[in-house]
């Protein structure tokens, strides 16, 4: 309606309100959740580079946490957008997707697999146990001397 009527003329047509206001977040939000996600990964990748000292963990944490974030999108994208198996989870009717769900997602995905990451790096150290009479000591030499190790 609005631009049949403004057509001939040289009126310049804005339209506002919380409909317009919702549309433009979720534009941004598109628009910048490709950055996000990029800062994410290369954080987390200097992160566990400095920790570890190996590309191949770097390489494989990078691939590993976009594939999840994926899976993460793609399977809320078929429950709520499409419905499937939302009756299973007592999610109603397919619907669109909000558009804070990605960064969320990106969020709480990228800290689940970081401390996934540094838990299973420093568990793969090999602990050693040290009879002190009846009492073991575990200690795992990663943690201890990874502090101190000399490049």
């Amino acid at each position: 309606m609005i631009p049949s009527a403004a057509a001939d003329t040289s009126l310049r047509v804005t339209v506002t309100g919380a409909a317009v206001g919702g549309f433009d977040f979720a534009d941004t939000i598109t628009d910048k959740l490709p950055i996000l996600v990029a800062i994410m990964l290369i954080a987390g990748m200097l992160v566990l580079l400095m920790t570890f000292r190996s590309v191949l963990i770097v390489v494989i944490a990078a691939v590993a946490n976009t594939a999840v974030l994926g899976a993460a999108a793609g399977i809320i994208v078929l429950v709520f957008g499409h419905g499937w198996g939302s009756a299973l989870l007592g999610a109603g009717s397919a619907g669109p997707v909000e558009s804070v769900v990605p960064v969320l997602i990106v969020g709480v995905m990228f800290g689940l697999s970081m401390d996934y990451g540094m838990l299973t790096g420093l568990s793969s150290d090999t602990p050693r146990t040290i009879e002190a009479g009846a009492v073991s000591v575990v200690i795992v030499e990663g943690t201890v001397e990874g502090s101190v190790r000399e490049p």
